[in-house]
């Protein structure tokens, strides 16, 4: 309670974050964006097997993705899993 009446007291600017936590809460999004990105591909792999169903986020993401490979935005090969391991599904 003694935290809820400084923050009440403080006004309008308690709910501002320090330096520090905006820094992390940053670098944690970023993650969690990077987490969330990486599964797309797998999901479209799944859906195309009839394993999952993709829901419109993931294909509106799958879209800019392959857009950005196809135009060499990303590293070349970085839509291409296994392409120079030779991988084959059986």
């Amino acid at each position: 309670m003694v935290w809820l009446r400084r923050s009440c007291a403080a006004g309008r600017y308690a709910d501002r974050l320090t330096p520090a936590e905006a820094f992390w809460y940053v670098l944690g999004n970023i993650g969690f964006g990077g987490m969330y990105l990486a599964k797309v591909p797998v999901k479209k792999a799944l859906e195309e097997c009839g394993l999952a169903q993709m829901t419109s986020a993931e294909r509106f993401w799958y879209v800019l993705m392959r857009r950005g490979v196809r135009r060499g935005l990303l590293r070349e090969g970085a839509g291409e899993a296994g392409a120079d391991q030779g991988v084959t599904l059986t």
